[in-house]
């Protein structure tokens, strides 16, 4: 359970139904890090869409375990951008600050996601809004891997794709959703991504983060979600919030997740 300033909101991880023993017992928290990350890196990919011609490849990797504390930033603004970075669990936030320091939230990455590297350095900083595990690939290690396998680089295509479409979204959310929409919105595309439970289902978010995701203050974020607690959406029970009806956010969202689906990221001939 996560405490926001007047909500907590439960921590529903990815459903594990159907993930190998290894990838089951790290979600669950029960993984060391002696555990060969390069098999635990193929298992998460796999689960993802990554065919099983790309497996090996992925298991010659030079990988290794982190943890990510919520409590400081991962990587700073302009750090090198030079490692492959997989969320395991949790929830990774890019941000940038301005010139006062105060840090807006640009994008987050869930289970599954990648961050791929680059030459040069990241604009953005990276921060975990949550206890989260990563796996970091070193580029050159990436490198050699890519070069020997075309569904590799096939599968990293569609996640750029991915990105892409996911920060699309994001433009229209703050361009044209209003408020209520902007916060359904973000709801039903975590879902989505990283397969919240249903029917009682709740984001690790702080109204903070909410309101930094979405454009606005947390003051409105939390009228928000009183509407929604009265209009049925959400149930608030002293400061514990979970999601009730998604079909309902969904509707206040105008929420079509075709842009998140594999089939549509297909790259053009």
């Amino acid at each position: 359970v996560y405490t926001t300033s007047s909500w907590v909101f439960d921590r529903v991880d990815p459903d594990l139904n159907g993930l190998s023993g290894p990838l089951r017992r790290l979600r669950e928290g029960n993984v060391s890090d002696n555990n060969e990350p390069a098999d635990l890196l193929a298992t998460l990919l796999m689960a993802g869409g990554l065919p099983e011609t790309a497996v090996a490849p992925i298991r010659s990797l030079d990988c290794r375990l982190m943890e990510a504390d919520r409590r400081r930033a991962f990587r700073p603004e302009g750090h090198s951008a030079n490692e492959f970075v997989v969320v395991l669990s949790g929830m990774l936030a890019k941000f940038r600050a301005d010139r006062a320091g105060s840090r807006q939230i640009i994008g987050v990455s869930l289970p599954h996601d990648v961050i791929l590297p680059h030459n040069g350095i990241r604009l953005y900083g990276l921060q975990a809004l949550v206890k989260s595990r990563l796996i970091l690939v070193p580029k050159q290690s990436l490198d050699r891997a890519v070069r020997h396998s075309d569904d590799l680089r096939q599968y990293l295509w569609r996640a750029i794709l991915r990105d892409e479409a996911i920060n699309h979204e994001r433009i229209l959310n703050l361009a044209r959703r209003d408020a209520a929409s902007r916060v359904a919105h973000l709801f039903c595309e975590f879902r989505e991504r990283g397969g919240l439970a249903e029917p009682n289902a709740g984001l690790p978010l702080t109204q903070q983060q909410i309101a930094s995701i979405t454009g606005q203050t947390p003051i409105n974020v939390n009228r928000i979600m009183r509407d929604f607690q009265r209009a049925g959406y959400l149930t608030r029970e002293r400061s514990r919030a979970s999601i009730l009806d998604w079909s309902g956010l969904e509707q206040v969202a105008s929420f079509n997740p075709l842009y998140l689906r594999q089939e549509n990221l297909t790259r053009a001939a």
